[in-house]
């Protein structure tokens, strides 16, 4: 019998695997923790790695992946344009290095793009700035040279329930500053960036062979990896037909294209006898078809997507031409090995599990399978078992589910993969025979129109395709091991037990308060408000955030998601306080996303006014303002609303300032007591006036206020005036979402987004 530290090594062929799991544990530990951690404590961390322990040898790997995810993230971070610098406008060399996307028109006309300094002599520059030029007459091109006068940011975004993390992508993306351009001039052509200006020279070229043709957008998008020309309803389309994945060229067209190759490789080096003798031609073409894809991945940009497949591809091939089929599970092994070590931020997205998840989970399906039915039957059974498997996965990472997807993707896959390789030939054929090749190209564009259109039909026709859903993360991981269990080989008995792993899933979230009970919150919409209120069986939306030009909507992005991680299906009152942009810009999609029994305010036939009252579950609704006896400024006439359970309340006062305070003085008195208040006007300087400070007497003070914002929000005089009546004071933009419960024994503790689920790539809460 051998000796337990033989017992517990891996063997050879499991060695990869082995080495994938250690890894992979050691840079989600790391990636987990709210800051990297001192010297002393990485030094303590590598020392058990350097420890021939007797069965631990996953020891060594765990610390090499949290070591070198240590040192990856600290050197992007170090990169950051520091927050003491915030809002300095510098003037810098350097290059366009990706391809523009123009968006909007005439006033709110803009331009974006990756910008990477050269040649300059300040201190502390990030490598790359992600850069917006508001300037409709700004023509910019890939690999150009400019010098540009940028008004820096360092990285920061909403932190908010279920909202697209920002800073996580910047962080991603190896960002290290935001910028606005205030002046640009151009200086030629930018030196390394040739592939660049050839891929912006193709795509000025797809703009004049497939001007006013439909299918535009899809072309560039599928070719350059350039999907500027897609609009928002394209993106929701996808997303609604669980097909997002389309459009961004990674292992499935990467895989398409090489197949295509490969097998016109094959068919024409048997042509030539001579060549076959020396070299096979299935060798020879799996040689050519990885050419062939790498190709493809140089031309659509090299995103992160396309790289890391390529990597796949590559490896795969390779452990195909030394070791056959059999090698296929540990040549995938070794490459997740090498895309994790050399970039270990690309477990924070979703693209490298749901690649390398689908490819396992085809395996463990297959291989209990084989011979089991006809082709056509087995690869129907699989795009169903597999766009349920990856269901638990699809919900961490987008917050929800299309119900419809195994039907898109068994029409959209199999379409593709006739549709890319034409597509990808018409191109050669334009740029070589125009002739031939434009005429070819323009049909390839309608073709994929026309598979576009099927998706639209699809996501419109079919009701209530999305299902948005926002499980506990225990939760989640056990609906993994039930899809695991689901698609395990037959005769396994584990079918029951992979049905009650994913029962929970479909088991409602109750995150409601007790009745007599009510929890407030202020969501993180930069500068612009949005609070909630929910009791025990009713939901109000007061205000909705603000929307912009650029067609950023905080409605969208931030409300929408809080509202569906709560379990929320809809609204039962949308209260919008007054017009400013701020305060109603997201309301429309709010609406569009979620039903809304009744508006009051400003959207809507029905106008709030004081001396409205109803009650939910204990909790009692008054709205104070305006008066309809009083004629006010728009700010002044806005709605005003107070919630109380028993003589706890909430006050809202929207960006009523001093005229309108003291009106309320005068008329409510005592009753304008109010333990929470969310400050007026943001922290104006022409809001919070002593006299109504000191009738609302607050414990705690909210400023709905953007981080940085430019007016300066809330104001020093403010904030000194209650800290003077002993109140705490929390800034949305500062620390994210803010929540508090509220019951007749007083506030809870407020808790901030920001501060409970930080991360290393988070801003610090100051």
């Amino acid at each position: 019998m051998p000796p337990p530290a033989e017992r517990a090594a891996p063997s050879a062929a499991d060695a990869p695997l082995f080495l994938c799991l250690a890894v992979t544990a050691g840079v989600i530990v790391l990636l987990a923790l709210p800051e990297i951690p001192g010297a002393p404590w990485l030094l303590a961390a590598a020392l058990p790695g350097l420890v021939p322990w007797r069965g631990r040898r996953w020891l060594a790997p765990l610390c090499l992946g949290f070591l070198v995810t240590a040192w990856n993230a600290g050197d992007r971070i170090d990169d950051r344009w520091p927050v003491a610098r915030d809002g300095e406008v510098v003037t810098l060399t350097g290059a366009v290095a990706d391809l523009p996307q123009a968006r909007g028109a005439g006033r709110s006309a803009s331009v974006r793009f990756l910008f990477e300094p050269q040649g300059n002599t300040a201190p502390a520059l990030p490598r790359r700035i992600r850069v917006a030029w508001y300037d409709g007459h700004a023509v910019v091109r890939g690999g150009e040279c400019w010098q540009l006068a940028l008004k820096l940011r360092a990285p920061h975004g909403s932190a908010s329930p279920g909202a697209f993390d920002y800073e996580r992508w910047l962080f991603m993306s190896g960002i290290g500053a935001t910028g606005v351009v205030k002046t640009g001039t151009p200086c030629g052509a930018a030196p390394g960036y040739t592939w660049l200006r050839l891929r912006a020279g193709l795509r000025d070229r797809l703009d004049g062979w497939l001007h006013g043709v439909p299918g535009h957008g899809l072309v560039d998008g599928l070719v350059l990896g350039d999907r500027a020309r897609l609009v928002q309803h394209d993106w929701d389309t996808f997303r609604e037909t669980g097909t997002s994945h389309l459009m961004a060229v990674s292992g499935l067209h990467l895989g398409i294209v090489a197949g295509a190759a490969y097998f016109l490789l094959r068919w024409l080096w048997v042509l030539w006898p001579g060549l076959a003798l020396r070299l096979p031609a299935q060798k020879a073409a799996l040689v050519g078809s990885v050419a062939v894809g790498v190709l493809y991945a140089a031309l659509s940009g090299f995103a992160v997507p396309a790289l890391r497949s390529a990597i796949m591809l590559a490896v795969a091939a390779f452990a195909l031409l030394l070791g056959g089929a059999r090698s296929l599970p540990r040549a995938l092994a070794l490459a997740w090995l090498i895309i994790v070590l050399a970039d270990p931020t690309v477990l924070l997205g979703a693209s490298l599990w749901l690649s390398f998840g689908a490819v396992a989970l085809i395996a463990w399906w297959v291989g209990g399978r084989l011979g089991l039915g006809g082709k056509l039957k087995t690869a129907v059974q699989l795009q169903v078992a597999l766009s349920i498997a990856l269901v638990p996965l699809t919900l961490w990472f987008f917050g929800g589910a299309s119900w419809v997807s195994p039907l898109a993707n068994l029409c959209v896959i199999p379409a593709a993969g006739v549709l890319l390789p034409l597509l990808m030939v018409a191109v050669v054929l334009a740029l070589a025979v125009p002739a031939v090749g434009i005429p070819a190209l323009q049909a390839m564009s309608w073709a994929w129109w026309a598979l576009y259109r099927g998706l639209e039909w699809l996501a419109t026709s079919a009701p209530h395709v999305w299902l948005a859903l926002v499980p506990h993360p225990l939760v989640l991981l056990l609906a993994l091991l039930g899809a695991v269990l689901l698609l395990a080989p037959r005769g396994l008995p584990v079918r029951p037990l992979a049905f009650a792993c994913l029962l929970p899933l479909v088991l409602p979230r109750d995150l409601a308060p007790p009745p007599g009970h009510f929890r407030l919150a202020v969501l993180d919409v930069g500068e612009g408000l949005a609070a909630v209120v929910r009791t025990h069986r009713h939901a109000l939306l007061f205000d909705a955030g603000p929307a912009f030009p650029s067609g950023l909507n905080m409605g969208e992005a931030v409300v929408v998601p809080y509202l569906r991680t709560q379990g929320l299906r809809g609204l039962d009152v949308m209260m919008i306080s007054h017009r400013d942009m701020d305060h109603r810009g997201g309301a429309p999609a709010v609406q569009a996303a979620l039903p809304v029994v009744r508006m009051l305010g400003v959207v809507g036939e029905n106008p709030c006014f004081a001396g409205q009252r109803w009650e939910w579950d204990g909790v009692v609704f008054d709205v104070l303002n305006p008066s309809p006896d009083v004629q006010a400024s728009r700010n002044n006439s806005g709605c005003v609303l107070r919630v109380a359970v028993q003589d706890v309340a909430v006050l809202l006062p929207a960006d009523i300032e001093a005229r309108a305070e003291a009106w309320l003085v005068e008329a409510y008195g005592a009753e304008l007591r109010a333990p929470v208040l969310v400050a007026p006007h943001h922290g104006s300087r022409t809001s919070s006036t002593p006299a109504f400070v000191a009738a609302v007497r607050p414990e705690v003070v909210i400023y709905p206020a953007g981080w940085e914002n430019q007016f300066h929000f809330p104001r020093p005089e403010v904030v000194a005036r209650y800290t003077a009546a002993r109140a705490g004071q929390f800034q949305t933009g500062v620390l994210g979402t803010l929540e508090v419960d509220v019951g007749p024994e007083g506030p809870g503790p407020v808790r901030a987004w920001r501060s409970e689920r930080r991360r290393l790539w988070h801003a610090a809460v100051q």
